[in-house]
């Protein structure tokens, strides 16, 4: 499968990505930004063709890829490429992880991260520190109101959301918190 991952990177090519066997009828669409051995980066579309952030994903994770079809021509039709959102962080494909961690930490943006496969965001908010292997992430709940810190081993993380609708969605509610001194 990297093979075929690969090569639609190099097409920049907009695709469907299955990766969940509990539910293999669900995918998300887009255009893969970057990956490596372990890793992939995938700027995804919403079903409504908008930017639905980027998600970091294990490679090995995807067990179906679909290029073309009518789904993709839908897409196709409902967005237009000029008006994508650009990518204003560095996407380095040796370190999809820490691309993304460091791209919250730097621009104060929400990513959702999943550890040990868990299908859940098991820890949702902005990344404060990263050092060699620890990340802290000031946690930011559904309500955009502070929820502790976290501290996570890199080495236990196996997806990052950064910036789909969902953590857009927090984000916002979490600068009307400040702003109306709620939190």
């Amino acid at each position: 499968m990297y093979n075929q991952l690969y090569e639609i990177m190099q097409s920049k090519a907009f695709a469907s990505f299955y990766s969940n066997p509990d539910d293999t009828g669900s995918f998300v669409f887009g255009r893969i930004l970057g990956m490596n051995d372990q890793f992939l980066a995938i700027y995804m579309l919403s079903p409504n063709g908008d930017f639905d952030g980027v998600l970091a994903k294990r490679v090995d994770d995807i067990f179906r890829i679909e290029v073309g079809g009518l789904y993709a021509e839908k897409m196709l039709r409902l967005f237009d490429e000029s008006n994508l959102k650009p990518i204003d962080f560095p996407m380095d494909n040796d370190a999809i992880l820490m691309s993304l961690l460091s791209a919250s930490q730097m621009k104060q943006q929400v990513v959702a991260i999943e550890q040990f496969s868990s299908g859940i965001d098991d820890i949702v908010g902005i990344v404060g520190e990263i050092t060699d292997n620890c990340v802290s992430v000031f946690q930011i709940d559904a309500y955009g109101v502070a929820d502790g810190t976290s501290y996570s081993r890199i080495t236990d993380i196996t997806q990052i959301s950064y910036m789909s609708q969902d953590e857009q969605r927090i984000c916002r509610l979490w600068a009307q918190n400040k702003k109306f001194k709620i939190v």
